[in-house]
């Protein structure tokens, strides 16, 4: 199965989530992540396991019959977004606010600052 990249950004925008959280061993480090979760119908789970092997990850199941593909890793994560951000239109700032949070790493706090104020606006 090939996904384009603008099917992959479609996807993101409605049911993809971006997060930077604070780590619980050190409590001064964050962990960026992408992530895509779906009832893991047959068709959903042949697109998750596309994605997984298109960016070098393992699609994670719950025991709530959901699948979930997430990107945790620097490279993977810009690599994401280099490919999606040209066609998002619902997370384009998300991902702006990450890909400069990855690219410095300089201001963990002020990105989970900025991104919490995101999340209210819309609401």
């Amino acid at each position: 199965m090939k996904l384009s990249r603008e099917y992959i950004a479609g996807l993101f925008d409605g049911e993809g989530t971006v997060g930077l959280y604070r780590d619980k061993r050190v409590l001064t480090t964050y962990k960026p992540s992408i992530a895509i979760e779906l009832r893991g119908e047959v068709h959903t789970v042949k697109v998750l396991a596309t994605l997984c092997e298109m960016y070098g990850v393992k699609l994670a199941r719950t025991s709530r019959g959901t699948c979930t593909f997430r990107l945790s890793k620097t490279e993977s994560l810009l690599q994401f977004i280099n490919d999606v951000l040209p066609f998002t239109h619902l997370k384009t700032t998300q991902l702006v606010l990450l890909q400069a949070w990855l690219e410095n790493k300089t201001y963990g706090h002020r990105f989970a600052q900025l991104l919490k104020n995101h999340k209210q606006r819309r609401t």
